[in-house]
């Protein structure tokens, strides 16, 4: 593909996933790729996608239905864990979304750069809770 793409005259330039979302509210069978949480505010419709089971489904049907279920046993159970063997593209199962994303943070285990001891405990103290069910279960509502 390389690093420019001669795009259609017809195209719209649209920047960012605000941008992008702007750009398929108000523009009458625009297509364009965001973000499902962009497009699931704004109420945009959404492309069903086939998993491995055969089975087709919004994002928002598969997270309704445990998409967290595709990572299976692989996701460490401590943010220090090894990562190196989770896999959570076109997993098996009927309620399995087969694109999926994970946002990660890179963090030294050894914090002794930090020369603040405050700093460090609110850094360990965001970190952990990433983990906590409490603060999960907040950010859900």
């Amino acid at each position: 593909v390389g690093k420019v793409i001669d795009w259609a005259d017809t195209t719209l330039p649209c920047q960012g996933s605000g941008g992008v979302t702007d750009c398929i509210r108000d523009n009458e069978g625009a297509i364009g790729y965001i973000d499902a949480g962009h497009g699931n505010d704004e109420g945009l419709a959404e492309i069903e996608l086939r998993n491995l089971a055969g089975i087709y489904q919004s994002s928002r049907e598969a997270a309704e239905a445990g998409v967290a279920a595709a990572a299976g046993d692989t996701l460490p159970s401590r943010a220090d864990g090894d990562f190196s063997g989770v896999q959570l593209l076109n997993q098996p199962g009927e309620a399995t979304w087969p694109m999926v994303a994970m946002s990660y943070f890179y963090v030294r285990k050894d914090l002794s750069y930090i020369p603040n001891v405050a700093e460090r405990s609110l850094l360990l103290e965001f970190l952990g809770a990433f983990y906590d069910p409490v603060v999960i279960d907040e950010c859900r509502q």
